[in-house]
């Protein structure tokens, strides 16, 4: 879900709430941008709402305690005048890291008052070779039968300069045995 989206979405929802009269309430909606983050992400939460006054929640402040993210905004300073008037909010908060894999709830709060919660789960990518450790080469020319085997390949897989004899046309098989290594 893209900020556009949420957006949109936070207004079609004032909308209805005007058609229909229902009460606007200091409650936050939440979502997480990717919505299936892995632990290779950064993460940023949106908090929107519709407010009934003008004191809407702004700069929010983010904290990671174990697996709850807080996002904190501060509460109304005293003497603040408030005018009533629907008010849509929004913020997007950055979580500065990356998270490990697991099961995350955000809490939304303002000053004491808590506005939302939302849980997501931030999960590792499937795995993937970035190399292998070549441990041999084995080289077959299909035309001819011929095969030469290339041991501790660490830096050449040339089968003719292991004395593999070639000639224009002829199909060559390379078989690669070796150690793939995890991307770190």
């Amino acid at each position: 879900m893209n900020i556009k989206n949420i957006l949109r979405r936070g207004f079609s929802i004032i909308g209805m709430m005007l058609i229909y009269g229902i009460s606007i309430s200091s409650q936050a909606s939440v979502a997480i941008i990717p919505p299936n983050p892995t632990d290779h992400q950064a993460i940023l939460v949106a908090v929107y709402g519709v407010a009934g006054d003008s004191c809407v929640p702004k700069n929010a402040e983010a904290s990671i305690s174990e697996n709850v993210i807080h996002i904190d905004f501060p509460p109304i300073p005293d003497g603040t005048i408030c005018f009533d008037s629907l008010t849509t909010w929004g913020e997007l908060v950055w979580l500065d890291h990356e998270l490990p894999e697991g099961a995350y709830d955000v809490i939304v709060t303002r000053g004491e008052v808590e506005l939302g919660r939302h849980s997501f789960s931030v999960k590792n990518p499937p795995s993937t070779s970035t190399s292998i450790k070549i441990q041999q080469v084995t080289c077959k020319n299909l035309t001819t039968g011929e095969k030469k085997i290339i041991k501790n390949s660490s830096s050449s897989w040339n089968c003719e300069a292991a004395g593999l004899q070639v000639q224009p046309g002829d199909k060559i098989e390379r078989i690669l045995l070796g150690t793939a290594k995890k991307k770190m």
